[in-house]
């Protein structure tokens, strides 16, 4: 049996999740996929400034919080509206394509929250925070090639796949595999989009 401890601290508005490895070693964590994501949980989970940090920022892979993204890239990059046209539309393209595999595997989070989540988002593969960015870091270094912001970007995108780990919104398959496609669908509509503009414009 798996006991899960919830504790929550005054200073976070997120609770910090902590996980007994003994009890991970359980029929209920029998594959190594779990066992490396309770495993990864607990290790970050000792660290409450780190957690609060990886909280703060991974705000801004939310759907609200994308906005905060779009005035960053302006910021870095300068307003570049064919830039921020195509971003846009292929994370509306990536986000249907997560739709559709969310709706094929149906893998279920490791703590459901059915109630609290729309249909596509009660499933755990592939994990669509990472996908989203690893999706806007690729296309931004392709766009601006030669720029060392790409570093802030690459650890953004970083930050957010392990905030989905420390609290146990995706298990690390999710989440691996989704900053892979992320990277792949990157990689592919930019040069979708380069193709097109050579064509068309």
């Amino acid at each position: 049996m798996k006991f899960i401890i919830v504790t929550i601290s005054s200073q976070q508005r997120n609770p910090i999740i902590n996980l007994n490895l003994d009890s991970i070693m359980s029929k209920e964590a029998n594959s190594s996929d779990e066992k490396l994501t309770y495993g990864i949980n607990e290790t970050l989970s000792r660290h409450p400034l780190l957690i609060s940090t990886l909280d703060t920022i991974s705000y801004s892979g939310t759907q609200k919080g994308f906005f905060i993204i779009l005035a960053l890239l302006i910021l870095f990059f300068g307003f570049n509206f064919l830039f921020l046209l195509e971003l846009i539309l292929g994370l509306i393209s990536l986000t249907l394509l997560l739709m559709v595999i969310k709706s094929r595997v149906k893998r279920e989070r490791p703590i459901p929250k059915p109630k609290l989540e729309h249909y596509f988002d009660r499933y755990s593969f592939p994990s669509g925070h990472s996908t989203r960015a690893a999706f806007i870091f690729m296309f931004s270094i392709l766009y601006f090639p030669y720029n060392l912001l790409w570093i802030v970007i690459l650890l953004w995108s970083i930050t957010i796949a392990l905030q989905r780990l420390t609290k146990l919104r995706h298990y690390f398959t999710d989440v691996f595999f989704g900053y892979i496609i992320g990277l792949l669908y990157g990689l592919g509509f930019f040069y979708l989009t380069v193709l097109y503009n050579s064509w068309f414009i």
